[in-house]
């Protein structure tokens, strides 16, 4: 069988798209299905009969996010008989000629909401919310329906829009930081650079307030906090796409489906591993623009450079980064890690490659900006003992 593939240009870049990619490859791989790519590029030139071939049924993956796209995709599915399969996107443009699979982005604002309250932080904003994000938009549809539960708590202003801009989207924040002591930001990205700012403003996470996130990059685990984060499984996203790509296509009658994954709180620093310890105020929330492209501005870049790195390092990558966050000579981490300073040099060149940087000092700057040598240690020691554990279950009795 082959799997036929669209992704959204804005997107391909990211590390969410690359991880539910990887899903949908390995997945594939695991059937021995093949998979076809179509040319986000030249989508609207490519001839479509000839993509699908002798294909009775034209089913297509599609991995998009953005909202202001989705009419006039569904528009050129729907003329050329396409049945569009959307991952962790709610089209709401679409037709009758579509399924999807989506991250169940309500419960998620519902478990950060609760867990917020639960641990008195009841001033909380939304903030860093893209328009043409369909996933937004739900985390956004949430909030409002807390604004017209509880007015007196939540009012239209406490959402914070990203133009594709965090320094704007902060300067709209800034006036009404002692407003807010918690923020749900809509991702890693944007949690990151809420940081940031807060800590030039002489607003500490978490002492001086608590931030959740979407998104549970390694970023989140080894960023300066790490991140509460709802971590959203991509993985599964790829695997369920593979699953409902096979159902739908075996099915005898034309059948549409929807299909939620769930997501799962990761409590850490930013929220000073709080425990919820009073009962939340119950909200029955129900389950259910202009051209932006989010990833554009230099700040979402430079973070995205980082996380684009810590995707590609192994155990060793990790601890020459812990060494340079400590300021140690190329000597000292060389003889620490027992290789020679030349493995040092290449591993950090490899490294500024995927960053495109020019220079180690920017490559250090930049670590130094978002990641914390400590999660960094805990993270490879958690490492190292999961190896060691692994390789003790294979060893002979």
């Amino acid at each position: 069988m082959t799997i036929y593939l669209y992704v959204e240009p804005a997107y391909q870049n990211t590390l969410w798209c690359r991880r539910t990619l990887g899903a949908i490859a390995a997945e594939a791989a695991k059937k021995r299905y093949l998979i076809k790519k179509l040319d986000p590029d030249l989508l609207y030139q490519t001839d479509l009969d000839a993509f699908f071939g002798e294909e009775k049924k034209r089913l297509l993956l599609v991995l998009s996010t953005a909202v202001e796209s989705s009419a006039a995709l569904n528009e050129l599915f729907l003329v050329n008989n396409i049945h569009a399969i959307y991952i962790n996107h709610q089209n709401v443009a679409a037709s009758v000629n579509c399924s999807s699979i989506i991250v169940d982005y309500t419960a998620a604002m519902r478990s950060i909401v609760e867990y917020l309250e639960g641990t008195s932080h009841e001033r909380f904003a939304l903030y860093g919310i893209n328009r043409n994000s369909s996933t937004d938009m739900i985390k956004k549809e949430y909030f409002e329906e807390l604004i017209r539960q509880a007015p007196d708590r939540f009012r239209p202003e406490d959402i914070y829009y990203n133009n594709s801009d965090l320094e704007r989207c902060f300067s709209t924040l800034k006036p009404n930081l002692g407003r807010y002591n918690a923020f749900i930001c809509a991702n890693d990205i944007v949690a990151y650079s809420l940081i940031s700012n807060l800590r030039e403003n002489g607003v500490s996470v978490p002492e001086d307030g608590y931030v959740v996130s979407f998104g549970g990059s390694l970023l989140s685990q080894l960023g300066s906090p790490s991140l509460t984060t709802v971590s959203v499984d991509h993985e599964t996203l790829g695997r369920q796409a593979i699953f409902a790509y096979s159902y739908l296509r075996k099915a005898a009658d034309e059948i549409y489906m929807t299909a939620k994954v769930s997501s799962t709180l990761q409590v850490r620093r930013s929220t000073n591993f709080a425990t919820p310890y009073v009962k939340p105020m119950t909200y029955t929330v129900p389950l259910v623009s202009s051209g932006i492209n989010f990833y554009s501005d230099e700040e979402s870049q430079r973070i995205l450079k980082v996380d684009g790195v810590l995707s590609k390092c192994d155990i060793l990558d990790f601890q020459i980064i812990s060494g340079l966050l400590r300021g140690y000579p190329y000597s000292r981490i060389s003889s620490g890690l027992f290789v020679s300073e030349n493995v040092i040099f290449y591993r950090l060149k490899r490294m500024l490659k995927t960053a495109d940087l020019p220079s180690k000092e920017d490559l250090t700057a930049l670590f130094r900006t978002y990641l914390s040598p400590e999660g960094i240690s805990d993270y490879i020691s958690k490492e190292l003992s999961q190896y060691r554990a692994d390789t003790k279950k294979v060893q002979p009795d």
